[in-house]
């Protein structure tokens, strides 16, 4: 049985679940700290501006999201997919 858009577009928010509840586990203090650095495409991004990025949905959030998961900085759950 393959994917359908609606069970792809679950999955993402499945996966933008688990960045919002690690982000909810950092401290103050580390939420203010540079996480990735995007160059020219945004430059340094803290895990503050992270969560608006991705909690808005922009284009860079999407960005930052994958390159978050590409590092590992996002715990992966058991039985979340990644797309």
């Amino acid at each position: 049985m393959g994917y359908n858009k609606t069970m792809i577009e679950d999955t993402k928010k499945i996966t933008k679940d688990v960045f919002f509840r690690h982000y909810a586990g950092l401290p103050l203090a580390v939420r203010k700290e540079i996480v990735l650095d995007l160059g020219g495409k945004g430059g340094p991004i803290t895990w503050d501006v992270a969560y608006i990025e991705i909690q808005t949905d922009t284009k860079l959030g999407n960005e930052i999201f994958k390159r978050l998961i590409d590092l590992e900085f996002i715990p992966i759950e058991h039985g979340t997919k990644r797309s």
